[in-house]
């Protein structure tokens, strides 16, 4: 009995003793996996893969980069651990044991194009690199199974064309650019006659995993490429028919897979293409059959150019581009000197220059630069001797402009020193003016003081005033001028500051001339002593000729806030005047006398053309004295008129 007690507990401390050894063998064992392997594939490793169950209180670093491994590329990778202080490596292992699995569509190309394998995948499912191989189809190939026979026959046979496609995770998508000079070229397919062929396409992965698919190609009697000039939007997709002569090169010809003009169409729209210079790659459809081809925009044309002579006064310079008035081109353009011109040189001289667009085509063109020195004086403009009654205030510049052949129109001075305005008598008057150049002119008139009127300034002003409160009340423009009401040098409470809208400038002007043509009565007399007295009497009595009507218009016109002018008929035999007056930048016609019954000419903001137009007519049809040659004038004498006749704002 004691024996077997004995036995037993040596038994039991011998299973404790070697529990305790595997137990301590175990804590101080390797914690990691000697090995891990893996399918190639998508994988977020982050180190606890190559741990064994865990270790209470166990101390470990991960020392590689897990990031830098492709696991979709297979090969063994040794992973390094820092685990208590000691190094200790396990080894990745990246495997690929599934054969590609595609999905087939069937390509066509024209003639001669290169042939991207990947193009007959619809979809792929793969995870690893491929080689992509196409062959003839042996004759006793059963579509889609890897059989004995095929290895056999694809091992003896040169591939078509092969190509090496990297693994992609967005297939499909663009080729890799990498593996483009790895494809090995394919000759035997550009080499290939319109037709359509069956084909074998053999895929091997990079674990050596294969698989093939039957595939059709189809190769389409077109042309892979036209050029197309930047802009012709008439460029059709017959250009790219086959000719007589390229068809009849082929020994056999269906005429199935040489479409004809009326067989071809744009499947792309082609149009915003024709204005983008590059290789664009479209789709034709030819025949039934869907084909890409590539359409080559080039700009080829040299520009033309519309040249033009340059006149410049001396000290002025001017671009190339000054030159030309116009260049018709796909693209834009420059322009330059062969030799820069001398700008300092007076006298006419021959300018050489060139006009390049984007893509170097090129047209050289001469010109003529004339360089004038500035030798002549500012003219002023609208100068006569004045009349003015004692006491009213003198416009010495009123209707009066300075105009210089180079500047334009200048600024002038006028000198009215031997004026007694207090004293009637006859004073003259000069007016200064010079330009840029240090040309000077000059105008002497003189200016006639008459005996006092029995009205005041005030009184006609206050008159005119008024009246424009009551046309713009009649017309409904209260609101609209009154938003930009605003005392002007002439001190109207009502006056209008034209130039800031054009639509409601004509409306003021209107309202203000019919007015006028409404309002007042031809009665054929008037007092022409001064304008002022004029308009005062047409204010009261509603009446008088044309000296009347020029004058009313002429005071409402500048108590609103517009420049006006009185013209009058150059001829001396016969008294005519109406009005001028600056709308939009320009000067204008205005005459708002009644013309005989009959006439359905309105003198409204017209230019010199249609009023001379006019005047010719209207003496032929009243070939009496008063209205021949009705609206003639002295033209140099009046501020630059518009080119064309007002319409009446939208």
């Amino acid at each position: 009995m004691k024996k077997r007690k004995y036995f037993k507990a040596i038994t039991i401390a011998s299973l404790m003793l070697l529990t305790g050894i595997l137990f301590w063998a175990w804590l101080f064992s390797s914690p990691l996996k000697s090995r891990l392997t893996l399918e190639a594939g998508d994988w977020e490793l982050t180190g606890r893969e190559f741990l064994r169950l865990g270790i209470p209180g166990l101390n470990y670093h991960l020392l590689t980069d897990l990031t830098a491994i492709d696991t979709h590329v297979p090969g063994d990778y040794p992973v390094q651990f820092l685990v208590n202080g000691r190094t200790q490596v396990c080894l990745l292992r990246i495997r690929d044991t599934r054969p590609p699995v595609a999905t087939i569509q069937d390509v066509t190309i024209p003639v001669g194009a290169p042939l991207q394998l990947k193009d007959f995948l619809a979809s792929l499912e793969e995870e690893t690199a491929l080689v992509l191989r196409l062959y003839p189809l042996p004759e006793d190939t059963t579509s889609g199974k890897n059989t004995t026979s095929q290895k056999e026959a694809i091992s003896q046979t040169k591939p078509l064309a092969e190509e090496n496609l990297p693994f992609q995770n967005d297939f499909p998508s663009e080729p890799n650019a990498s593996s483009a000079s790895q494809n090995a070229p394919a000759k035997a397919i550009s080499e290939l006659s319109p037709g359509s062929y069956s084909l074998l396409l053999h895929f091997t992965d990079a674990g050596g995993n294969e698989s093939q698919y039957s595939v059709s190609l189809t190769v389409c009697g077109v042309q892979a490429s036209c050029q197309a000039e930047l802009g012709d939007e008439t460029f059709s997709a017959s250009h790219y028919q086959f000719s007589e002569a390229e068809i009849s090169s082929y020994s056999s010809a269906d005429s199935r897979f040489f479409p004809r003009s009326d067989e071809l169409s744009y499947q792309t729209d082609i149009t915003p293409l024709l204005s983008q210079a590059g290789v664009h790659q479209i789709t034709l459809k030819a025949n039934g059959m869907t084909v890409p081809v590539e359409l080559i925009v080039a700009d080829t044309t040299a520009p033309k150019v519309t040249k033009k002579k340059l006149s410049l006064w001396l000290g002025e310079t001017a671009k190339p581009k000054d030159f030309t008035k116009k260049i018709t081109d796909a693209s834009s353009v420059s322009v330059r000197f062969v030799k820069k011109p001398d700008f300092k040189k007076t006298g006419k001289q021959t300018v050489e220059l060139i006009a390049e667009d984007e893509f170097g085509n090129e047209t050289a063109f001469h010109s003529q630069l004339t360089i004038k020195k500035d030798k002549t004086g500012p003219e002023i403009l609208g100068t006569r001797d004045l009349s003015f009654p004692l006491g009213v205030t003198i416009a010495y510049r009123k209707s009066v402009f300075a105009v210089d052949n180079k500047d334009g129109e200048v600024s002038y001075q006028v000198d009215s020193s031997q004026v007694n305005p207090g004293k009637t008598g006859r004073y003259p008057v000069t007016y200064f003016a010079a330009d840029s150049s240090g040309n000077e002119s000059s105008v002497t008139v003189y200016l006639t003081i008459t005996k006092a009127l029995s009205i005041t300034e005030e009184e006609v002003y206050a008159l005119a005033d008024e009246v424009l409160a009551e046309v713009f009340r009649l017309a409904g423009l209260n609101q609209a001028v009154g938003a930009k009401e605003k005392t002007n040098t002439n001190g109207a409470t009502t006056s209008y500051h034209p130039g800031k809208d054009t639509a409601l400038d004509y409306q003021v002007l209107y309202a203000l001339y019919d007015w006028c043509r409404s309002s007042l009565h031809y009665s054929g007399t008037s007092d022409k002593s001064s304008s002022l007295q004029a308009a005062y009497d047409g204010f009261l009595t509603r009446s008088g000729d044309c000296f009347t009507y020029s004058s009313v218009l002429d005071l409402l016109l500048t108590r609103a806030g517009f420049e006006s002018m009185e013209v009058r008929r150059s001829r001396t035999d016969t008294f005519h005047t109406w009005n001028l007056v600056r709308y939009q930048g320009a000067w204008y016609h205005l005459d708002a006398c009644p013309l005989l019954s009959g006439e359905a000419f309105v003198p409204f903001l017209v230019n010199d053309a249609d009023l001379l137009e006019f005047s010719e007519g209207y003496g032929i049809r009243h070939p009496d004295k008063s209205h021949q040659n009705y609206y003639q004038f002295e033209q140099k004498l009046y501020p630059e008129r518009g080119d064309h006749s007002i319409e009446p704002p939208k």
